[in-house]
């Protein structure tokens, strides 16, 4: 099992030589209004940049660009930012950290902002974490930001006890959440057409689909034809694969009790069967995914040992594992070229055993000691490749659980190693 880990290592550390296929055509203008076109490291950012990578044809070094000295920059036919001192509002929109004011916490930044629509009106978006941000602007006017804050309804319990009020707060309904949305205001006051009413302004939702289909609207009803749109978006989507394969596995248990002796079972090779559901999270190119993988295995072993308190002087250990494992993870994918892939992943092992036991006998068959297997969730760090999509292979290893978590003087490690194969439908 030790080689095998060795060859994980080998793996991981050659991982990063596939990363220069994410180097795609863009541009970006320097401060001296300079346009570069060069290859820009696609990294489908999820917040917005502050800096980027870029070299200057594929046989170049990468380079590092930053927001001081770069003022608009973009990967074509994917995406586009630009370089501008905007009001953010500060303002939290988590409830447990909403304030009392309609007002928006406002704060001059230098940002990229994403281009999201374009043409007689532009959208733009900002993402800093849990901040969601959308700015405007028109013609030639400068940007600003669509206003958009929830607040606490502070009036409304104005006469309840201190006391009263945290547990209030603690329990917020809608009564105690107001919402500030000038941000419909503003469009309407702006952006009018013939095509756009006030009931449809009134429905908008702070979202990012919501408002590009209203500017999309906008700019087609104003006669201005929108020349291809830079935010191309990365949708989230759902897989399933079947797996299976062969695993490694071993179990060790320490009896402190001088009545039973300790064991080390042989290694043994056994299969597993599972199912694994994979959804790939809407950013970064879904490069990250979260899995749970549903598996059948089983470990049985059978050891005679010597063990001087018996009259024939042996006694024989013999085990019975099955369960189904559930690891709940994370991986994240490293493309190789059009059709390869690697990916690392870590999870939290769920452990479900049934019909399992670990039992002490006597040579003539005599049942010396029965226990009662219980064991405990563990982690797993997985490796593996993806071709065309469809087929996977992959190299798991499981850090060793306890076996018999019931018994105190009971001490027991089980580990595994596996490869499995993978068809995704």
């Amino acid at each position: 099992m030790k080689k095998m880990l060795f060859y994980v290592a080998v793996l991981l550390a050659t991982i990063n030589c596939y990363s220069q296929i994410e180097f795609e055509k863009g541009y970006f203008i320097k401060n001296n209004n300079e346009r570069v076109e060069c290859l820009i490291k696609n990294e489908d950012w999820d917040n917005n940049p502050f800096k980027f990578k870029y070299k200057l044809n594929h046989g170049t070094s990468e380079i590092f660009n930053t927001i001081e000295s770069v003022k608009e920059f973009g990967v074509y036919s994917f995406s586009k930012y630009i370089r501008k001192i905007v009001d953010v509002d500060q303002s939290s929109n988590e409830t447990s950290k909403l304030d009392g004011s309609r007002r928006p916490i406002l704060k001059k930044e230098t940002l990229f902002l994403k281009v999201l629509v374009e043409g007689k009106s532009n959208l733009y978006g900002y993402k800093r974490g849990n901040l969601k941000r959308f700015f405007y602007s028109k013609e030639e006017n400068p940007i600003k930001p669509l206003i958009y804050k929830r607040y606490l309804n502070l009036k409304h319990n104005a006469n309840l006890s201190s006391f009263n009020r945290s547990i209030v707060n603690k329990n917020l309904t809608r009564n105690f959440i107001y919402v500030n949305d000038r941000y419909k205001q503003q469009l309407f006051k702006n952006l009018t057409c013939k095509t756009i009413s006030l009931k449809e302004i009134e429905k908008l939702r702070y979202k990012k689909q919501s408002l590009s289909k209203f500017f999309i609207k906008y700019n087609k009803c104003s006669g201005y034809l929108i020349d291809g749109q830079y935010e191309k978006e990365t949708k989230g989507f759902f897989k399933v694969s079947l797996k299976g394969g062969v695993r490694i596995t071993s179990l060790d248990i320490d009896n402190s009790s001088r009545y039973l002796p300790s064991i080390s079972f042989d290694s043994k090779t056994t299969y597993k069967i599972g199912v694994e559901g994979e959804y790939f999270l809407p950013f970064n190119k879904n490069k990250w995914s979260l899995f749970v993988e549903p598996t059948f295995q089983f470990f049985s072993a059978k050891k005679e040992l010597p063990f001087e308190s018996l009259v024939e002087k042996k006694i024989i250990a013999e085990t019975n594992y099955k369960s189904i494992e559930v690891p709940i993870g994370i991986k994240r994918y490293f493309f190789m070229n059009e059709v390869s892939k690697m990916f690392v992943g870590g999870s939290v092992v769920l452990d479900f055993n049934f019909d399992s036991y670990l039992r002490y006998t006597r040579t003539d068959g005599a049942v010396i000691k029965d226990f009662l297997v219980r064991t405990t969730n563990t982690i797993g760090f997985h490796i593996g490749y993806i071709y065309k999509n469809r087929y996977s292979l992959e190299l798991t290893y499981q850090n060793n659980r306890d076996f018999l978590t019931t018994y105190y003087n009971v001490r027991s490690r089980y580990g595994s190693m596996s490869i499995t194969i993978g068809y995704t439908f």
